[in-house]
């Protein structure tokens, strides 16, 4: 017996034009899905239009410190139903609008985004779609062989 074990996230051919594509690029008002904590950063900001946001979306917390980037404020945004590992049966679609629309409300306040991903390969395929290359945010990579955060790039610079 064939069992399929991949589980479908995302299909293009299911979309209708008024649900299509550019509506993960609209802005909500709230987040049924996702919690967004305050936590306090530990350092002084030397750059007040920056943000350090962490994605924890992982069955374990990102590895601490987090890189000093002059962020003037940190969010940490996390799954609410099931802390850790999201289930397979979530909308992975709707996770990544609330995601990158809480991305993009920060960059119309012109901060500039410092991003800590710690998600699935598959959630930031669709993030890394629906950011494309937008100004403003810098990724960052934990690096085990230094055991320290590097930044590899920003998204506008790809």
């Amino acid at each position: 017996m064939v069992r399929n074990p991949y589980k479908e996230v995302f299909n293009t051919e299911k979309i209708s034009p008024p649900n299509g594509y550019h509506m993960l690029n609209k802005r909500i008002t709230e987040y049924r899905l996702i919690n967004i904590e305050k936590p306090e950063l530990k350092t002084p900001p030397s750059d007040k239009s920056r943000i350090l946001v962490i994605l924890d979306f992982t069955g374990h917390e990102l590895r601490k410190p987090y890189p000093i980037c002059g962020a003037s404020v940190s969010y940490r945004l996390t799954l609410k139903d099931s802390p850790g590992h999201i289930p397979l049966d979530n909308d992975w679609i709707s996770i990544a609008h609330e995601i990158t629309s809480f991305i993009f409300s920060q960059l119309d306040k012109d901060y500039e985004i410092h991003l800590l991903p710690g998600i699935p390969a598959s959630l930031a395929f669709i993030l890394g779609t629906i950011l494309g290359l937008t100004p403003g945010v810098w990724l960052y990579h934990y690096n085990m062989h230094d055991s320290n955060y590097t930044e590899p790039f920003a998204l506008h610079q790809l």
